[in-house]
């Protein structure tokens, strides 16, 4: 497994690519960890009495493309999963576009697609650039199948799709 070391807040650290951190530890030596998660579900881990987002670490030290200007996206959507294949660097808009979770409580199975009781039909909406789509379906299958046409159309990431 691929290591690289790095120094942050002034110690030097080993990033590995599976996502876990080596630090020095006062007590017990060098200390191996994949952090400890934050409510939001990012991973973060105490260097020097600073916290550290693990992602921004292991980016960092792996991607060839890092740049503290961008945003680091989880390409699965699994923000507490950090293994330097699942991270790529993107823009804010990049990551508008990236994998997006089915919201809780929805009537759908499917993203973007939902019930509308007034019309009795399904619906599907998406949003790029602050412009709005709406198109109407009698089936579900048709209206997520939509949404995935118009999210490939608006340059969405495929972890984005339904299918």
């Amino acid at each position: 497994m691929k290591s690289k070391k790095i120094e942050i807040n002034g110690i030097k650290i080993t990033a590995f690519e599976d996502g876990s951190i080596q630090k020095p530890h006062f007590t017990e030596g060098l200390v191996r960890t994949f952090g400890t998660k934050r409510p939001d579900n990012y991973m973060v881990v105490k260097v020097g009495r600073k916290l550290f987002l693990v992602h921004r670490l292991i980016a960092e030290a792996f991607l060839n493309d890092w740049d503290c200007d961008l945003q680091i996206d989880h390409i699965n959507g699994d923000s507490s999963f950090n293994s330097r294949h699942n991270l790529r660097m993107v823009t804010n808009q990049g990551n508008q576009l990236a994998f997006k979770r089915k919201k809780i409580g929805t009537s759908s199975i499917y993203r973007g697609v939902s019930w509308e009781n007034g019309r009795n039909k399904w619906k599907m909406q998406i949003r790029k650039d602050g412009e709005h789509f709406t198109q109407r379906f009698e089936s579900e299958f048709e209206a997520a199948k939509a949404y995935d046409e118009a999210a490939i159309n608006l340059g969405f990431f495929k972890e984005a799709l339904n299918f």
